[in-house]
């Protein structure tokens, strides 16, 4: 375990894994261990923001929906080889060229109904003096987004699997949403922020269409979900008070680790949450967390199928179009 890391760099995503399970957040960010594979689900999301973007930039016309499939194709389709179409069979390029080609043609009156300010802004927010969370925020935009009066907003690019009211529900008090918000309060006034917008793509194969284009029975096309989530001062209130703590619980268990002797038979810091290990796509760490009641002693040796890669959210503000400090 490397005692110099910057283990008090945060971002939302550290705190999320560290709320899911703590344990978790011991072998990732710790140990640094990462999965030697690229997760097919991240690198298409990755090149989706990047498609999206340009979209963003530069309009909806045809030619910049192709500009976008080549920014798209450039960024997954040497990752897109490395899997197998079974992999996830709705995540590949010929869908990815359908989604922005539907989208575009969904949402044709977008740059009529707002004006984007930014995108890829990137910075911190100071929670306390000494405790900071990083972010990088999609887009910020001005004018109105469902339906929502005139006012500023962020447009945040999601990808998923199925549009359904557990993956909207997802979103409602996750720690990077309220970040995002919270950046937003500092930067416009109160009154005028509208929240955040979340622009959901459910990628699916072309339907199959009668001769008169209606889809077949059955048959499901490309998906896409705007949900606005705004929050009020004491939400916001709500939403520091359990950032600021679970910042200070990583702080805690972070310390005492470092003081526990490899020695010991059982591990008392970051503990478990073991309803957790089967949820999303399953712990990564799971066999050796089972196997090992303290890590502590193999914390320097990745187990196959990881390399050591330890993760710093000043990265964030890498390549960052507009850094803010709020």
């Amino acid at each position: 375990m490397n005692e110099h890391s910057t283990f008090w760099v945060l971002d939302s995503t550290k705190l999320s894994t560290y709320q899911q399970c703590p344990r978790q957040y011991l072998f990732r960010y710790l140990f640094g261990w990462s999965p030697s594979q690229p997760s097919l689900h991240l690198q298409f999301g990755i090149a989706w923001h990047i498609a999206m973007e340009h979209l963003a930039l530069h309009g909806y016309e045809p030619d910049q929906v192709m500009e976008a499939y080549d920014l798209f194709r450039a960024s997954f389709g040497d990752d897109y080889l490395q899997f197998g179409e079974d992999d996830h069979p709705n995540k590949n390029l010929g869908n990815a060229l359908y989604g922005l080609t539907e989208y575009a043609r969904r949402y044709h009156t977008d740059h009529a109904q707002f004006s984007v300010l930014a995108t890829e802004i990137a910075g911190k927010v100071a929670l306390s003096d000494s405790k900071h969370l990083y972010f990088r925020m999609d887009t910020v935009c001005s004018g109105s987004v469902c339906d929502c009066p005139p006012g500023f907003f962020s447009l945040e690019r999601k990808t998923g699997t199925t549009n359904n009211r557990v993956w909207k529900d997802q979103w409602l008090q996750k720690t990077q949403i309220g970040a995002y918000n919270f950046v937003l309060h500092c930067l416009y006034p109160e009154e005028s922020v509208c929240g955040v917008c979340i622009d959901g793509f459910f990628p699916h194969n072309p339907p199959k269409r009668k001769a008169n284009g209606e889809l077949y029975a059955g048959a499901k096309d490309v998906e896409f979900c705007r949900l606005l989530l705004s929050k009020t001062h004491l939400q916001m209130e709500d939403w520091f008070t359990n950032t600021l703590s679970w910042y200070d619980a990583i702080i805690q268990d972070t310390e005492e680790t470092l003081a526990f002797s490899p020695d010991e038979p059982v591990l008392r810091t970051f503990r478990k949450n073991p309803e957790h290990c089967t949820s999303y796509f399953g712990c990564p760490f799971l066999d050796w967390c089972h196997a090992w009641p303290n890590p502590i002693e193999r914390a320097d040796e990745p187990q196959a199928g990881f390399i050591r890669c330890y993760w710093n959210p000043q990265t964030l503000l890498d390549g960052a179009k507009k850094v803010v400090e709020v």
